[in-house]
């Protein structure tokens, strides 16, 4: 649950994919090692350090303690992954995992310099920074608007798309560059999305969590977002214009995202589960469609994109429990 597997796989494996796909296209011999080692850190930081000082400091300004119903219908009784709601764990359990995965993730970081550049870690020090400092005082760029997605997503993305291809290539060239950039305008666009659901609860924080769906209002923000998603689009159709036809792709990505947002009604919980789920299908089948045609080997990410999403539907979020039977005796 406190992994999130879902966002992980939509974020970080995603990410990951299409950066080293990138690096094929361009001509590059793609190392597995390198490979799996990107995509363990990237999953590893946004599964856990990340999403671990999310969980605890969105729950001491009580963003995710809100009682109101929120735009799903439901009562925001948690965010995040709901764990400190259900009791399963304390935020002293929260900081020693925190310092446990943290420990690990930096030992890795530093394995895969070691191993290839240690010019990776221009990379990896500022988007561990950005994760954490998301959520984190002082900064907390959740907790102001626009700041929270081009300085946690846009720049995320950003970080580990170039990090990605520059692992495998030891080059940083204009088109990667354009690339990074057309997919963190869609991620930031993607944030903005979930973060229309807890347009009520948010404004109760204290500190105020005031997003930019928060700043904008609902329509400000769709408005916004959409323009988020088509200059991600604008750029992969330049780069499907200038490099390769491939990039279509992820023109196609941008136009879904954008439509998503324009389709969806922000104040309808079905709406925004409906549009969300065809979003995040669509984004991640676009990404291994993308890989998987520039180098068929990426096509063996399926099963495990499968199996996350069994994980996700298995164990990421809490199972309704069924109602007590209650006997009655007569009298």
């Amino acid at each position: 649950m406190l992994f999130r597997v879902l966002a992980v796989l939509v974020w970080a494996f995603n990410a990951s994919l299409v950066s080293n796909a990138a690096a094929a296209l361009d001509g590059f011999a793609i190392d597995p090692i390198v490979f799996a080692f990107v995509l363990l850190i990237s999953a590893l930081v946004q599964g856990y350090p990340a999403h671990i000082v999310n969980e605890i400091y969105d729950w001491q300004s009580g963003a995710d303690r809100a009682t109101l119903p929120n735009a799903s219908g439901r009562k925001n009784v948690s965010g995040g992954s709901k764990v400190i709601a259900a009791g399963l764990l304390t935020i002293a359990d929260l900081w020693r995992l925190f310092y446990l995965t943290t420990g690990l993730v930096v030992l890795f970081a530093v394995f895969i310099a070691a191993f290839g550049s240690w010019k990776l870690l221009w990379f990896f020090i500022p988007g561990f920074l950005l994760c954490l400092f998301y959520s984190m005082p002082p900064w907390r760029f959740a907790y102001r608007p626009f700041l929270g997605e081009f300085l946690g997503g846009f720049a995320g993305i950003v970080i580990l798309v170039s990090g990605g291809y520059f692992a495998q290539s030891g080059a940083l060239p204009l088109g990667t560059i354009l690339l990074a950039l057309g997919m963190g305008f869609m991620y930031a666009a993607i944030m903005v999305f979930f973060h229309y659901i807890d347009y009520k609860t948010d404004r109760l924080a204290n500190p105020p969590k005031r997003t930019t769906v928060v700043f904008l209002g609902l329509e400000g923000s769709r408005i916004y977002a959409c323009i988020c998603a088509a200059a991600g689009a604008l750029l992969m159709l330049h780069l499907a214009a200038a490099q390769h036809a491939y990039y279509l792709i992820l023109l196609l990505q941008g136009l879904m995202i954008f439509y998503c947002h324009w389709r969806v009604r922000p104040d309808d919980g079905r709406s925004l589960v409906y549009w969300g789920k065809i979003m995040t299908y669509f984004v991640l089948i676009a990404g291994l469609i993308f890989a998987a045609l520039i180098k068929p080997v990426f096509a063996g990410m399926a099963p495990l994109y499968l199996l996350g999403f069994w994980a996700h539907k298995r164990f990421g979020k809490l199972q309704p429990q069924p109602p007590t039977r209650v006997a009655i005796h007569p009298a």
